[in-house]
């Protein structure tokens, strides 16, 4: 039987691999130790750096990491996706309602809505403003 070279959950056959196993790891671990990869825009901004260089990873190790690289950027972007439709749905949803309950509600609240009221206390409020700075610029003129 054959020796086995093992970094983390990972078996070599060689030392030689065992080896360039050993650096993938180092070069994990100053990737991460650099920049917070949690974040997608991070995590991606690595990856492409990563893709320009496909000779940086000699090992699986260094497959794994870029394939957990992809999978944040790609929940990310899942989870964005799925609230936009989630935001599109109640959108759609309060629009069908709206829609469907505006002939009840107008003839429901046809006294509220009715501008006539509405109208005359604004030219009433608009006279009071009138009076009020007339009042005014004749107390500022007697003086």
């Amino acid at each position: 039987m054959e020796k086995l070279w093992r970094v983390g959950n990972f078996n070599f056959i060689t030392e030689e691999e065992y080896n360039a196993g050993i650096r993938d790891l180092q070069r994990i671990k100053r990737c991460m130790a650099l920049y917070n990869l949690n974040t997608p825009e991070n995590a991606s901004a690595m990856y492409e750096a990563l893709r320009l260089r496909p000779e940086f990873f000699e090992t699986v190790i260094g497959d794994q990491f870029l394939h957990k690289l992809v999978t944040i950027v790609v929940s990310a972007d899942v989870d964005k996706q799925r609230k936009l439709l989630s935001h599109k749905q109640e959108y759609a949803e309060v629009l069908e309602f709206i829609q469907s309950e505006a002939i009840p509600f107008e003839e429901k609240y046809k006294e509220i809505l009715s501008l006539g009221g509405i109208e005359d206390s604004l030219e009433e409020q608009t006279e009071k403003k009138k009076g009020f700075s007339f009042f005014i610029k004749s107390l500022l003129h007697h003086r």
